[in-house]
């Protein structure tokens, strides 16, 4: 529970949010997200435990964007679309 629910919940709750929201923007920002080299496509999920999750783990290349002739670039859409143009490489 990391946060809380109801009317004692965690004070920093929107806090952390806007934090996770701000560096993810960052991310989407600065770099490009690539299939790792050890990724399995497609995902096999590993069905021993009760969390899903990939098995042999998710793995992510983030490659630097060349901010200093272009500026800054804006995320294309949204994080999932980022995710799915991960899958089709």
């Amino acid at each position: 529970m990391p946060f809380g629910v109801g009317p004692r919940k965690c004070i920093a709750n929107r806090f952390g949010l806007m934090e996770t929201k701000s560096i993810l923007y960052y991310l989407l920002c600065d770099f490009t997200f690539r299939k790792g080299e050890r990724s399995q496509i497609p995902i096999i999920l590993d069905k021993s435990g009760f969390q899903v999750k990939a098995k042999g783990g998710c793995w992510i290349k983030l490659v630097e964007n060349n901010t200093e002739e272009h500026g800054r670039q804006m995320p294309t859409f949204c994080f999932q679309f980022t995710l799915l143009q991960m899958k089709i490489r």
